[in-house]
């Protein structure tokens, strides 16, 4: 499959889902919750770099883009990746913030690095209505944060039986995965 990348303003050749060759990541700019937001409180936003912050009536609603990965089952090293919004509380947002700032520090010490080490685990609720999920919104997650310049992933909770929770445990057919890349492909085109 080939696709025109929007980040690279290049055409990719031959994506087929593997690390070499992965298919395009389904990018949101936002969460869900930015379309309801009126003028004034679009004022009142933040949004950079995978965080948003929103000052609502009752405080501070935090929310981060998350990277989901769907595996292709019977396919090792194949995937289909999402890179949606989950929200989070504010006080695991501040726990993972200075996280950061400690590796940073530790980084800037040592010479030797251990690859990507995760710095903090905290609950969220996805914050973006995915295709193929129509309920998927509100959906309980576990955020996997690690160190700056990686992204946040998501786990499903062990105990839903969601079909988005089954998917990212079990995985999903590749026919479906490729049927999936090109619905996306022609929304995004429409868009």
């Amino acid at each position: 499959m080939d696709f025109y990348c929007d980040d690279c303003l290049r055409t990719h050749h031959g994506a087929d889902g593997t690390e070499h060759a992965p298919w395009p990541v389904h990018d949101y700019l936002g969460p869900d919750v930015l379309a309801e937001l009126g003028p004034l409180e679009m004022m009142s936003l933040f949004l950079e770099g995978g965080l948003c912050l929103v000052a609502g009536p009752e405080g501070i609603e935090c929310y981060v883009q998350v990277l989901l990965t769907l595996p292709v089952f019977g396919e090792p090293g194949r995937a289909l990746h999402y890179a949606p919004w989950a929200r989070v509380a504010p006080e695991d947002l501040l726990e993972h913030m200075a996280a950061l700032r400690e590796a940073e520090r530790r980084r800037a010490r040592r010479s030797a690095r251990r690859r990507h080490p995760v710095l903090s685990e905290f609950d969220g609720v996805l914050a973006t209505a995915l295709p193929d999920y129509p309920d998927s919104l509100g959906q309980p997650v576990r955020l996997i944060a690690r160190e700056q310049g990686e992204p946040t992933t998501i786990v499903p909770d062990p105990s839903s039986e969601h079909p988005l929770a089954r998917d990212l445990r079990d995985g999903i057919s590749l026919q479906e995965a490729e049927l999936r890349v090109r619905s996306l492909a022609l929304t995004d085109l429409a868009a």
